[in-house]
């Protein structure tokens, strides 16, 4: 009976409630009420002087005295079970989820680095090279420039590697051009980390708005209108990146790579054409397709022998071409940028239309240089407004450099290039050293920090910012979205799933430091989280392991990837909530024994939100509490 009473009145308050002050309590009061029964009850008088003198106790106790006596046999209890639960786990074998190390980093989402220089994101994309094999290149962004809020003056519109665009209004003059920060322009019409885009900002009519024009990597062309108006340009993600496709042949096949698009009315009709410029290995050339439609519903394809072969490479490959009247009497000529840096000018020699006649090659120096830089690009526009058209040219790097044409009409001269400055708006802020961010391809203004409470600390403090109960560090890792802080294009890019590199909505945040785990050992992951705004939120292990599977005719063995995941969701509040959670992987394909699994960590969220997250540690063993 006394064993019964002991197991329904003490343990499940014991176990399930000494955490809180309430379950404390409980548990004190309890105690104090069985020992009273069982004095009472279980040791009669005249059996004993032991019996007798726990029963006089029992009588004569005070709830106050019971209660600190209670105290500290509930301490000593908890002193035993964390003991308990430490034997039963061993050391992190994370490492890297304090969060407590950090560097200072610039906020790149203002398109200035750290050095004051304008500057897009980077990406690198395999290309042939003249030898016939492959290479990862990094690819230099597309500057144009255009007056894209009618104010009068010329600003730049950049295209990035990686897919970006990005507008710096000119605040300075005709000619001093001054340009602080960017916004990002909402489209993505390619999709992969590395879309190496064409751009040109076009007006299909005189005074008319700005409209863009890409190509990218895989050979598409896609042609933007501009839905605002000259002084408030409005650009708009279609439902899908088809609607805004141009096709380039009569049936819509691909048929090359790397585009470079420049609109031109070349055969003087009122209709703008396209000019593309190519990077397909071994073949490359400068393409004409005369517009057979409109300018607000362009037909540009092969039909009809359409497709005219403008300029041919002449071994110069991945061509960026530009139009402009180099020296100045009266024809169109062709400038290009092309793999190795160069820049090649074809003076045009057509006498009849119809006729497509160019002289020789020659190439141009700007300044000390003879080249850009591999895979060259760039634009032409009078930025000091001298009447001369200057030299804008992306790098690989994703800075804009600018150079200034200091001969006179028909016989440019182009002084050194230098980068162009900004200021950016953003402070710096910490970044973690220990975990990086995974994000869709299409978010913008993601970042993820290092927070404190540390007011001597201004690179980490945030107001109202406190660390988890009990937690032995000061900082804690932040995933939020900056405020874009713009005027002309405040929407961000839709996140889609649609299954191609990057096409996601998840953003995974990944410690550095992959975990071994051994195959049929339990293992506990536990971390502090709190935030809001995300669809889902989950953690998730996944590894892999090459095991053999058969022998091939030549009496070698045959091996395949065994992939392994654990996951599980988690929820978040507007407080830390502790979460907790235990896995274990077990050995597929009928292979025994332990094996140790490199194993990558994800705390993976679905689509926007903000999340804090601290003290993330795994342990072998099982801890529930």
């Amino acid at each position: 009976m006394v064993r019964d009473m002991w197991m329904r009145l003490i343990v499940p308050p014991l176990l399930l409630n000494s955490k809180t002050l309430v379950g404390f309590v409980e548990t004190v009061i309890r105690c104090f009420l069985l020992f009273r029964y069982l004095c009472k009850h279980s040791f009669p008088i005249g059996r004993s002087k032991a019996a007798r003198w726990l029963t006089r106790i029992s009588m004569n106790l005070t709830f106050k005295t019971f209660l600190l006596a209670g105290t500290l046999a509930c301490c000593f209890t908890s002193f035993i079970g964390n003991c308990h639960c430490l034997a039963q786990q061993g050391p992190d074998i994370l490492n890297s989820g304090s969060f407590e190390r950090f560097n200072k980093a610039s906020n790149g989402w203002a398109g200035v680095d750290e050095m004051r220089f304008l500057r897009t994101f980077e990406a690198r994309a395999t290309v042939v090279t003249g030898e016939g094999v492959t290479s990862k290149e990094a690819v230099p962004c597309t500057p144009c420039v255009a007056d894209l809020n009618g104010d009068g003056l010329l600003d730049l519109v950049v295209a990035d590697a990686r897919g970006l665009t990005w507008y710096f209004p000119n605040s300075g003059t005709k000619t001093e051009p001054r340009f602080t920060s960017a916004e990002i322009v909402p489209l993505m019409l390619s999709n992969g980390w590395a879309q190496c885009l064409g751009m040109e900002a076009v007006q299909f009519d005189e005074g008319a708005a700005f409209s863009l024009a890409y190509g990218d990597w895989l050979g598409q062309i896609f042609y933007v209108p501009n839905l605002g108006s000259k002084a408030e340009p409005r650009f708009m993600q279609p439902p899908s990146p088809t609607d805004y496709l141009v096709r380039t042949t009569y049936k819509g096949n691909l048929w090359g790579n790397y585009f470079f698009p420049t609109l031109y009315d070349w055969d003087q009709d009122g209709r703008k054409d396209l000019i593309v410029g190519e990077g397909t290995y071994s073949a490359n050339s400068i393409w004409l397709f005369l517009n057979q439609g409109s300018n607000l519903q362009p037909v540009l394809n092969e039909k009809e022998g359409k497709r005219i072969p403008l300029v041919r490479g002449l071994g110069r490959e991945h061509l960026t071409p530009v139009v402009v009247d180099w020296n100045q009497d009266g024809k169109p000529d062709i400038v290009t940028g092309e793999r190795e840096g160069g820049i090649s000018v074809y003076i045009n020699e057509s006498a009849l239309p119809g006729e497509y006649k160019f002289r020789e090659p020659f190439n141009v120096r700007i300044g000390n240089q003879d080249k850009l830089g591999k895979l060259s690009r760039f634009r032409f526009g009078d930025l000091n407004g001298d009447g001369l058209p200057d030299l804008v040219v992306g790098r690989s790097n994703g800075r804009i450099g600018l150079s200034i044409n200091h001969g006179k009409r028909g016989v440019p001269v182009y002084d050194d290039l230098r980068d162009i400055t900004g200021t950016n708006p953003f402070t710096p802020y910490a970044q973690c050293a220990d975990v990086s961010l995974g994000a869709p391809v299409r978010s913008t203004f993601h970042l993820l920090r290092v927070v404190s409470n540390i007011k001597e600390e201004p690179l980490t403090f945030e107001e109202g910012f406190e660390p988890p109960p009990g937690s032995p560090g000061k900082h804690a890792v932040k995933l939020e979205f900056c405020d874009p802080k713009a005027k002309y294009f405040p929407n961000l890019i839709p996140l889609v799933e649609d299954g191609t590199e990057g096409g996601t909505k998840v953003f995974s945040i990944v410690p550095k430091n992959r975990c071994n785990i051994m195959t049929g050992k339990t293992y506990t992951i536990s971390f502090w989280a709190k935030g809001y705004g995300f669809r889902k939120t989950r953690w998730a292990f996944h590894g892999s392991e090459g095991i053999v599977v058969g022998k091939d005719e030549d009496g070698l063995n045959v091996t395949e990837s065994v992939h392994y995941r654990a996951e599980r969701d988690f929820s978040l509040g507007a407080d830390w909530v502790n979460v907790r959670g235990s896995f274990r992987l077990d050995r597929k394909g009928g292979q025994k024994g332990e094996r140790a699994i490199s194993c990558i960590l994800e705390i993976l969220c679905d689509e926007r939100g903000t999340l804090y997250l601290d003290d993330l540690t795994v342990k072998e063993g099982d801890s529930p509490f």
